[in-house]
């Protein structure tokens, strides 16, 4: 049996189309275009050899081997492992890319069960080794019958678009100038039932609307902060751990109360772990922002790399969000216990967990739960740390919470 890989419906950021390994099949690639895109097909044969005065033996294919009367066909072979199988291919027998030359391929996944897929329909000569990357998360609406009223500090970006119920796809902070972008309201699962203890088991909860900051906040817009307080005669707090860099870098090394002033002073608040994790991972709870699958980087990169916010093109997630599995470790709102998935599994299977907001206090101190990623880029892992601390790789983002549309007074 063909073994395949289930490809989320995400966007692509290679123009159009990617093309990856399916389980341990081959690849066959398509041909990438901006907007477009055409599938590969077998090379035409070679025209025949022009005449030549000297004789030119035709070469015979082999002969296929005898088979024994009571030989038993085992199919075949099987390879011989589906843990990165391929340790020596080249990033372009894997995909099509605008820079190969500057590229680099993660270590192919484990191959798992679930991510098998079959095709439904498709184009002609389309099978599960062919396929296109689409967008999804968010319908598009351009003209809404009516828009949903920002509160005062925001306004949106109408080129991004709207849903259907009127909420901006995309809104500007205008006191730090960031963008934001819309994630539903619905169901996020959270954490993981094969991930570190801390991170087990996975369950499901049920969150409104909101906006959140498309990157970390930089140093540069930290800075803009501290200055706004200074004209004001209000308490500065000290500058990140990395001021000295450049100002597009991730603020770093700021203890969770002087980034929960920030978010606060912009009319934001910091995100819950549940909200950060249906930001990264969507509504089926993908293990990566960009799916289930490997990365493809345009340099070298690990976990623990910190560069300018949004270098990476491929840590995307489903709504639009940049560096949700690299860059900065993030704060989050939640007080951290190791066991708060136990407990949270425990009451939803009592009740519909609603909002989440993790426990009520730290089992340790005052620690809050921090967003990483884990060794292969998932999403679910979580730590904690003092809220007093400053650590040089931990920096945050902002989001602006919304009542769900049945509830929202449109205005046209």
């Amino acid at each position: 049996m063909l073994s395949r890989q289930r490809f989320p419906r995400r966007h692509s950021y290679l123009c159009g189309i990617v093309i990856q390994r399916c389980g341990i099949l081959g690849l066959i690639a398509l041909t990438v275009g901006c907007g477009s895109g055409a599938t590969s097909v077998a090379p035409a044969p070679p025209p025949p050899l022009a005449p030549k005065p000297v004789a030119v033996v035709a070469t015979k294919p082999a002969a296929p081997k005898p088979v024994a009367p009571n030989a038993k066909d085992n199919g075949p072979a099987k390879p011989a492992g589906i843990v990165n199988q391929f340790p020596e291919e080249k990033i372009s027998d894997v995909f099509v890319t605008a820079a190969p030359e500057a590229s680099s391929l993660a270590p192919a996944p484990a191959f798992r069960t679930e991510d098998q897929f079959v095709v439904a329909f498709g184009n002609p000569g389309m099978d599960s080794n062919m396929f296109r990357a689409t967008g999804d998360g968010v319908a598009i609406s351009e003209r809404p019958e009516s828009t949903w009223p920002l509160p005062s500090g925001f306004r949106a970006d109408p080129q991004a678009g709207f849903t259907p119920e009127g909420y901006p796809l995309r809104i500007v902070c205008e006191l730090d100038g960031k963008l934001m972008a819309f994630v539903p309201g619905g169901s996020v699962r959270v954490g993981s039932d094969d991930g570190p203890a801390e991170s087990r088991p996975q369950f499901i909860a049920f969150h409104d609307p909101f906006y959140m900051d498309m990157t970390e906040v930089t140093v540069a817009q930290f800075e803009l902060y501290r200055q706004n307080l200074r004209e004001q005669k209000k308490r500065v707090p000290p500058a990140p751990l990395n001021a000295s860099q450049a100002g597009d870098y991730p603020a770093l090394g700021l203890a969770w109360g002087d980034a929960s002033t920030y978010v606060r002073w912009a009319g934001k608040e910091l995100p819950t772990e549940a909200e950060f994790e249906k930001a990264a991972r969507g509504t089926d709870g993908y293990r990566h922002p960009w799916g289930n699958g490997r990365p493809v980087w345009p340099q070298p990169r690990s976990t623990s790399t910190v560069t300018a916010v949004g270098k990476f093109p491929g840590d995307l997630g489903p709504f639009g969000h940049y560096d949700l599995a690299g860059n900065a470790r993030e704060w989050t709102a939640d007080w951290f216990t190791p066991l708060a998935h136990q407990e949270a599994s425990r009451l939803a299977g009592l009740k519909t967990l609603s909002n989440w907001t993790g426990p009520k206090k730290a089992a340790q101190g005052s620690q809050r739960v921090i967003k990483e990623a884990g060794p292969n880029w998932e999403v679910y892992y979580r730590s904690g740390s003092d809220m007093h601390e400053r650590l040089p790789d931990v920096g945050f983002r902002g989001v602006l919470r919304v009542p769900p549309a049945t509830t929202t007074a449109a205005s046209s």
